[in-house]
């Protein structure tokens, strides 16, 4: 019979841990980051501390002691709850890497999680994200709303829920098969533009004409990346996106648009370069992305 919540035994947990780690380093495998929970929050700050601190000495030789990830809240709103309630004297800060968050639940703001995080100087995540969902093009372009207000908030690490799915694609899922054939839905086309392109560079706040045009900005090396989302009917025609200040543009711009009736993988083009800023129309319901070639103005 399993305790009701709140009943915990913090020594079978280390011990879990210890005994699936001991069993996948004899598998081959190296476990880099280890989850403390999934939604429980019955796993505490406290908790947390005494794991990190026990379960080295049960790992076997050879078995390298995981980055910590915590708490992996149901909702946004518990994992700020969570972290407000962590004690610093106690040095319960350093027991995990990761800051993360699930937004199953639909309460919290994940600007006040990532100020909460940034406040014991942790990395933050999403490791369930929800709410990108569609199966159809067009419903997959407008939802993909969520994920650029968590990177506007801060988080810098995302994990997908059901990322594969059956062929004809479920509502989280980002590659569809049957066994035979694979369906990259256009979630993972944009998914993909963001990691190929602004992975581990830093975001760049950029200017939004409207409330139904959603904005994001990366610069990684010389290149500066640019998310242009409009979840409204209407189009912009002179749509203005200004560049950093101390920067200008070197050579074309390319480009790829998502829109309903496009491919999956988008529609590629090219704009002419300007010195500071250039000018694009915005179609309704549309994403844009824009790679700019940067260079400092001297």
């Amino acid at each position: 019979m399993f305790p009701a919540k709140g009943e915990f035994d913090i020594e079978a947990l280390v011990q879990y841990y210890a005994d699936y780690l001991n069993l996948m380093h004899d598998k081959g495998f190296v476990i880099t980051y280890l989850d403390v929970t999934n939604e429980q929050t019955i796993v505490t700050p406290e908790h947390t501390k005494y794991l990190h601190e026990q379960l080295p000495s049960r790992l076997n030789q050879g078995v390298s002691m995981p980055k910590l990830i915590a708490p992996s809240s149901w909702s946004v709103e518990g994992g700020i709850d969570w972290l407000k309630a962590i004690d610093r004297t106690k040095g319960q800060h350093l027991a995990f890497a990761i800051a993360a968050a699930h937004n199953t639940g639909s309460a919290g703001d994940p600007e006040v999680f990532v100020r909460e995080a940034k406040r014991i100087g942790k990395e933050v995540w999403n490791t369930e994200l929800h709410g990108w969902i569609g199966t159809e093009s067009e419903d997959e372009i407008i939802n993909s709303a969520v994920f650029w207000r968590h990177l506007k908030a801060g988080f810098t690490g995302f994990a997908t829920w059901l990322f594969y799915g059956p062929i004809d694609g479920r509502n989280h899922t980002m590659i569809n098969s049957n066994g035979k054939q694979i369906n990259r839905s256009t979630k993972y086309e944009i998914f993909k533009q963001v990691v190929n392109n602004a992975n581990g560079g830093y975001y760049v706040d950029v200017s939004s004409p409207s409330s139904a045009i959603h904005t994001a900005g990366f610069i990684k090396d010389d290149v500066l990346s640019v998310w242009v989302l409009n979840t409204g009917d209407s189009g912009f025609s002179d749509a203005v996106i200004r560049l950093p200040r101390g920067v200008g543009v070197v050579g074309e711009l390319s480009a790829v648009k998502w829109q309903k009736q496009l491919p999956s993988e988008g529609q590629s083009f090219k704009l002419e370069p300007q010195t500071d800023r250039f000018t694009i129309r915005i179609d309704g319901k549309s994403l844009y992305f824009f790679k700019i070639q940067l260079v400092g103005d001297g």
